[in-house]
């Protein structure tokens, strides 16, 4: 069991770095298109936002698909679980909250770095 804990923190981990090297490269790459909101008004809220929706929405739509694998293939697990329902809703809930959580933080810190381009020095850069 434990052995399986500590599997579960490397897959959360690793996904966490993932993500977040994604969302980096992302934002490096989207960096002009980024200083033209900002040059035309968008302010750092709206690119927030921008950067953590095109973040977090794979993840909504990964995890809703894994929830539902998840729930229909319980029947396949339910001989390997002790003293836990196969439909047990808090740990479905308590899964998706952290797994929105530790999403969410990696996205965070380069949606931040996205609200703190300079338009001027980055639209000289291109």
């Amino acid at each position: 069991m434990i052995l399986l804990g500590l599997f579960a923190g490397l897959a959360l981990a690793l996904s966490a770095v993932g993500l977040y090297g994604v969302m980096a490269f992302t934002v490096s790459e989207r960096q002009g298109e980024i200083a033209v909101r900002m040059a035309l008004g968008a302010d750092r809220g709206t690119v927030l936002r921008l950067v953590l929706g095109q973040g977090l929405l794979p993840v909504a739509f990964g995890m809703a698909a894994g929830l539902a694998a998840a729930a229909a293939l319980t029947r396949l697990m339910t001989g390997l679980l002790y003293e836990v329902n196969a439909l047990d809703p808090v740990t479905y809930i308590g899964v998706a909250l952290v797994l929105s959580f530790v999403a969410a933080s990696a996205c965070f810190i380069p949606a931040r770095r996205a609200t703190l381009i300079d338009p001027l020095a980055a639209l000289r850069a291109e």
